[in-house]
């Protein structure tokens, strides 16, 4: 089994839409890195974005923002349902922390905020020496890491997103010798 250098924190963020998940997913695949934790993806209808779903890593998903979804709660054009995050999210991160594999939150932004149960959960993890890599919002990024500063953050822009995974690499390498 591999062993992951415990208190590896990385953090991504950046503007929406620049790119974070895209270098995340060239990073993870680069170094064949085995992960537990969640990803969000797009539901592309009719050729636009429809709504979202948040995944498990090898695992099923469930839809947590939709047009169609009421909107008693919502973000933009999109009924929310946060309760995803309070049950099915909770349990992603309950089963990834008891996991020997580094913890992928993908991406933290302003709808999972409205979940203190989720957020208490996250917080957690990144207080916790399990090794993470987070993809956070550039505009939300002071809320998720207020009491939590033990992290190194890259930031991707539409300038640095082709170079930046060099750096992240050179990064890993670097953090993996200061543990040996």
């Amino acid at each position: 089994m591999i062993e992951y250098p415990s208190g590896f924190k990385l953090v991504i963020t950046g503007n929406i839409g620049v790119g974070k998940s895209t270098v995340v997913r060239k990073f993870i695949k680069k170094l064949s890195i085995d992960c537990s934790g969640f990803k969000t993806e797009k539901i592309i209808e009719q050729g636009k974005i429809a709504g979202y779903s948040l995944t498990e890593i090898g695992g099923k998903s469930e839809i947590f923002a939709h047009i169609d979804f009421p909107k008693r709660v919502s973000i933009q054009n999109y009924g929310v349902d946060t309760s995803v995050f309070r049950k099915f999210g909770r349990d992603i991160l309950r089963h990834s922390i008891n996991s020997n594999k580094i913890i992928l939150m993908d991406e933290l932004g302003i709808i999972e905020k409205k979940e203190p149960i989720f957020c208490n959960k996250v917080k957690g993890i990144f207080l916790s020496n399990h090794p993470v890599v987070a993809v956070i919002q550039k505009r939300v990024l002071d809320f998720w890491l207020e009491d939590f500063n033990d992290a190194d953050f890259f930031e991707v822009t539409l300038e640095n997103r082709e170079s930046i995974l060099k750096k992240l690499l050179q990064y890993w390498e670097l953090f993996v010798s200061r543990e040996t």
